[in-house]
């Protein structure tokens, strides 16, 4: 297979993953505890094109969601931020410490399960500072505004900010990378071996696809084609 065509094929499963992200974005879960934070599933292909595409793949797949939404309207320029760095701290932490677990810890499942662990965790703690800092308030504002701007504007002190708008990003953050986790990984470990990935060995490139095949000899295990995702 020529160089042009291993590029052709894999800008386009990045358009396809990044199609499947943003049209996932259309189902929108409003959160109880602050209606105006919505949940919506499109995190699952995005930590799906992590497990099987790597993070520089993945990478685009985050950016063209955030493009292609914000320009179609379906979101702000402060919620896509928003978005794009919680999709790009809980990916890139994800395949940090997937790297370093598959080295020390032989079950896949627990590698998976320590990886979303770590990585929900920072994304969480991450989207509190950036929200607490600039985000809640500029997304209320539509505008760059800070943190202790809206504290000013609406006579409220530290602890009040905190517990009115940050406590609910943290839980929200919390459940639906909790979410996002468990669904990729029942997809990743219990769908049928034949709904798997393919490695290119040929042509030595780290050249991945979901793809369906009848003939048990051409599957390959997830678990074997990992060790090989690119960085």
């Amino acid at each position: 297979m020529s160089k042009s065509t291993e590029l052709v094929k894999k800008i386009t499963y990045i358009a396809m993953m990044a199609a499947l992200a943003t049209v996932l974005s259309l189902i929108q879960i409003p959160y109880p505890v602050a209606p105006y934070m919505k949940f919506d599933p499109n995190d699952i292909i995005i930590l799906i094109s992590a497990v099987y595409l790597g993070w520089k793949s993945t990478s685009l797949v985050v950016f063209l969601r955030s493009f292609i939404r914000y320009f179609n309207g379906r979101g702000t320029i402060f919620g896509e931020i928003a978005a794009f760095c919680s999709s790009m701290i809980f990916m890139s932490i994800y395949v940090i410490i997937r790297k370093i677990a598959s080295k020390r810890v032989k079950s896949k499942p627990l590698q998976y399960a320590v990886s979303c662990s770590v990585a929900l965790l920072a994304a969480t703690s991450s989207l509190m500072l950036l929200n607490y800092l600039f985000i809640t308030p500029s997304n209320m504002f539509q505008k760059f505004t800070t943190g202790w701007e809206l504290m000013e504007m609406f006579n409220m002190n530290n602890r009040q900010y905190f517990n009115t708008f940050i406590v609910p990003v943290m839980t929200f953050n919390l459940i639906k990378w909790s979410i996002i986790s468990v669904v990729t990984g029942i997809t990743q470990f219990k769908l049928p071996e034949r709904y798997t990935v393919k490695y290119n060995a040929s042509s030595k490139q780290e050249e991945y696809a979901l793809f369906y095949s009848s003939n048990k000899d051409e599957v390959k295990k997830t678990s074997d084609v990992e060790q090989t995702a690119e960085n």
